[in-house]
């Protein structure tokens, strides 16, 4: 993760409600902070995790209130830590998409503080790691097709100029194109702004067809 020459992270929340606890934290014990939103590189409107910075010279007082909401966790006696098997406690590590931000961190240290096997790696590394993977994936990916559909419905608006008198098939089947196109994007879980293309598409080239259509009919009956 990003850490520039005088900010420090102070780790990576992938639950907003965790984010927001430790963010109020800092703020009431006056620690300046910046947050760093993580996002898909195609895609500028989801939040995958925010990352916490503070000033290097704040970087203790901010661990240490980080460490102390943990630690008030794990003083939790209603916590779900303290009532699962030692076996099931071992396992959140490797399954940090079962934990929140703070229960996790707190899982770590309730595993060392039993003296139970941990393996010797970066936890945080791996939690971040396999969280943005797993996120990632449920992302609604580009198809590609929009451009595609624009290119017929253009295609079809254009050639509609001139051929709709003699041969209006060409633009109806152009624009169906387009269509066939915007129904399969507004239909299936592409991203969002190609599901809004998808309608747009989809109605624009309806319109198209018909406006072709009516102008034939309206040629051929004077």
């Amino acid at each position: 993760m990003t850490e520039s020459a005088y900010f420090e992270s102070m780790g990576v929340f992938f639950n907003p409600a965790d984010a927001e606890t430790y963010a109020g934290a800092l703020h009431q014990a006056g620690i300046p902070f910046r947050a760093e939103y993580i996002m898909p590189e195609d895609d500028d409107e989801t939040v995958l995790a925010v990352e916490i910075f503070v000033k290097k010279s704040a970087a203790e007082a901010a661990r240490k209130i980080k460490d102390d909401i943990i630690r008030a966790t794990l003083d939790n006696p209603d916590v779900y830590l303290h009532h699962i098997s030692d076996r099931d406690l071992a396992d959140i590590p490797l399954h940090p998409e079962d934990a929140n931000d703070f229960d996790y961190w707190a899982a770590l240290a309730l595993i060392r503080q039993k003296g139970l096997p941990l393996e010797d790696r970066d936890w945080e590394s791996f939690r971040q790691e396999r969280l943005l993977e797993m996120m990632e994936k449920q992302i609604p990916r580009s198809s590609g097709l929009v451009p595609v559909a624009m290119f017929l419905w253009a295609m079809g608006a254009l050639t509609a100029l001139f051929t709709y008198r003699q041969l209006p098939y060409i633009p109806v089947m152009l624009f169906g194109g387009a269509m066939f196109i915007g129904y399969h994007l507004k239909k299936h879980p592409f991203a969002p702004k190609e599901q809004q293309y998808g309608r747009w598409l989809f109605i624009l080239s309806l319109l198209g067809i018909l406006g072709v259509l009516v102008l034939f009919w309206l040629k051929h009956e004077s």
